[in-house]
């Protein structure tokens, strides 16, 4: 199967939110009343839509990138992997598995 790939980039928040509400499906929400917030990048920080706008995220985006987004290190430590692997489910095991024996064996008591 060819899937078919378009690079235009949206021009306005409501065409993105056309576009979603039309192509994706938001689990534990109602559909119809759905109103999402549409962005278009982040950085640090700080997120922006296609209008412009922008927003201090407080929450890190719900705790996962309290970093900052697009950190450098993060985004060289995610290619590094993906030319490793592609991602999988459920992980097999690889040599940081060993890296993680090595470390927990050396924390209080020995980590099992």
């Amino acid at each position: 199967m060819k899937l078919a790939i378009h690079n235009e980039v949206a021009v306005s928040n409501d065409e993105v939110r056309q576009l979603d509400r039309a192509f994706v499906f938001h689990s534990w929400s109602m559909q119809g009343n759905l109103n999402p917030l549409v962005i278009a990048g982040a950085q640090g920080c700080e997120l922006w839509d296609y209008e412009g706008n922008t927003w201090l995220d407080f929450s890190s985006q719900l705790v996962n990138v309290n970093i900052g987004y697009q950190h450098p290190r993060v985004l060289a430590a995610m290619k590094a992997q993906l030319e490793t692997r592609s991602p999988s489910r459920p992980p097999p095991p690889t040599l940081p598995a060993e890296k993680r024996r090595s470390a927990s064996s050396t924390g209080a008591g020995g980590l099992q």
